[in-house]
């Protein structure tokens, strides 16, 4: 109605991927109805929903288990902004590998806690080429090429997922025996 204010304080939030409750202060002119509205699932109010003149709305957000994401509680043509941080985990399968010193091809599996979870496998050592699956979303599988070992002895690297690490272990190349001419 005319010559009706609304003012919410605070205007955001920022969440972490646990979830949490949280309560906004709303202050309108006296006897000015409004109502109270989120525009997801995942961030609901949980009372004062509606009121007349100042009021409180509170609201619950709940666990991220996927990427960052923003929700948005509108009251009285006033926005309350939700950041809530990405709660992704990530693991590798198996986490290692062994290979001869011929090297060869071989593959993991990344495993992601949400479809949406995005990732990037890195190889961070020059003997280890990474041939499929750099970048992936969800649950996907990463296959490798490990070198030749020409250096004699075991040699270990990694490929890093988002913070996983997956370990070739390569044994030595064995020298070929010269002929023996009696």
């Amino acid at each position: 109605t005319g010559g009706c204010t609304y003012s919410l304080s605070p205007t955001s939030a920022n969440i972490g991927p646990g979830g949490a409750n949280g309560t906004i202060g709303l202050t309108s002119t006296a006897g000015c109805n409004w109502t109270a509205v989120s525009n997801s699932a995942w961030a609901t109010i949980t009372s004062g929903s509606s009121g007349n003149g100042n009021g409180t709305i509170n609201y619950s957000v709940q666990p991220n288990a996927g990427p960052a994401r923003s929700a948005t509680i509108t009251a009285g043509g006033q926005s309350f902004t939700i950041n809530q941080t990405s709660g992704c985990t990530y693991s590798v399968n198996p986490t290692s590998q062994n290979m001869t010193g011929n090297g060869g091809y071989g593959a993991f599996n990344v495993v992601t806690s949400n479809s949406s979870c995005s990732w990037t496998a890195t190889s961070n050592d020059p003997w280890i080429y990474i041939t499929a699956g750099g970048i992936g979303t969800g649950n996907a599988e990463v296959n490798y090429i490990a070198f030749q070992n020409t250096t004699g002895g075991l040699r270990t690297g990694t490929i890093t997922v988002n913070g996983q690490s997956f370990t070739v272990n390569q044994s030595g190349s064995t020298p070929k025996a010269p002929f023996d001419f009696d």
